[in-house]
């Protein structure tokens, strides 16, 4: 896996491709980096579409806890 990640960097970083496929709205892949690396539909679907229209609080550290 780290190999294939190094390589991934090296190949875009030089090349500006990863070697997969760029991600699409529409399509949703994303690369998924294992034994055998392969390219497949997000994974997380239900929980993307549970935090749909939430965006995320900040957390704001500048106050004490009492």
């Amino acid at each position: 896996m780290s190999r294939e990640l190094r390589q991934a960097w090296v190949r875009f970083a030089t090349t500006g491709d990863a070697g997969w496929a760029a991600y699409h709205p529409e399509r949703q892949l994303t690369r998924v980096l294992d034994a055998e690396p392969k390219t497949v539909p997000y994974l997380e679907q239900a929980s993307r579409r549970i935090w749909e229209g939430h965006a995320p609080t900040p957390f704001d550290l500048t106050h004490e806890r009492p």
